[in-house]
């Protein structure tokens, strides 16, 4: 039948999930939101502004969705050091490295 054996394992797993036109859409702008925050937008962040559209979503639905979608870093893991000024509680500087 010349079929990769993946495409057989896929196969045996049986049809693939039909989703509703609104699960859909709520995936599409999740992506659209992470792609204008410039890849930055978190799981909290993410749930503010999908309730400001009127998406009735909460956080760790939002999060499941996240990960579904494999929202990851162009690198890899990534470390972050933030340096705090302790009165103002203000962010003064900060790196990003592997």
């Amino acid at each position: 039948m010349q079929v990769s054996p993946s495409a057989y394992d896929d196969c045996k797993k049986g049809p693939g999930k039909l989703i509703s036109a609104e699960i859909l859409h709520l995936h599409r702008r999740i992506k659209t939101l992470f792609k204008q925050s410039r890849d930055s937008l978190g799981s909290r962040e993410m749930m503010k502004k999908l309730r400001e559209e009127g998406f009735q979503i909460g956080r760790y639905q939002v999060h499941n969705l996240i990960k579904k979608l494999n929202f990851k870093t162009g690198k890899g893991w990534m470390y972050l050091a933030i340096v705090m000024d302790l009165y103002s509680r203000r962010i003064v500087g900060w790196y990003v490295s592997a």
